[in-house]
């Protein structure tokens, strides 16, 4: 008699993914992102690729059933993922964020002074958003 194998399909967790293009390092940019959306963004591991760590900061304990994440997209001549080479952070905001809370949290992280691009990523059509997908 043949086995039958079982197949386990766990989906990805809804995520809301920015890209930030800002002048600011990533510990002053996290601090002014804690100001404007009261949160406590802490260091945790980074993402490695290619001996690479790219920084990552993140919260998930501010928000109830939220995370929200921050991970530096280029250090020296590296760049995390390629086709946003002129991005400097990638936000993610995991959990039960409504339209509205994201379209909140985007207008509140445009207010930042030096931030020059604040750009919702739709990861289908992003290629190299599925690095930080399950982060």
């Amino acid at each position: 008699m043949k086995k039958k194998q079982i197949k386990l399909e766990v989906p990805d967790e809804q995520s809301v993914f920015l890209a930030i293009a800002c002048t600011l390092t990533i510990h002053k940019f996290a601090w002014e992102l804690n100001k404007a959306l009261g949160i406590s963004l802490g260091e945790t591991s980074g993402v490695t690729i290619n001996e690479s760590c790219f920084p990552m900061l993140k919260d998930e304990s501010s928000l109830p059933n939220k995370s929200i994440f921050i991970i530096k997209n280029r250090i020296e001549a590296e760049t995390l993922i390629q086709k946003l080479e002129n991005i400097d952070f990638i936000l993610k905001f995991q959990g039960d964020f409504s339209n509205e809370n994201v379209k909140e949290v985007v207008n509140k992280v445009r207010g930042i002074p030096s931030v020059i691009a604040a750009i919702k990523i739709d990861p289908s059509k992003i290629k190299g958003v599925k690095l930080i997908q399950n982060t």
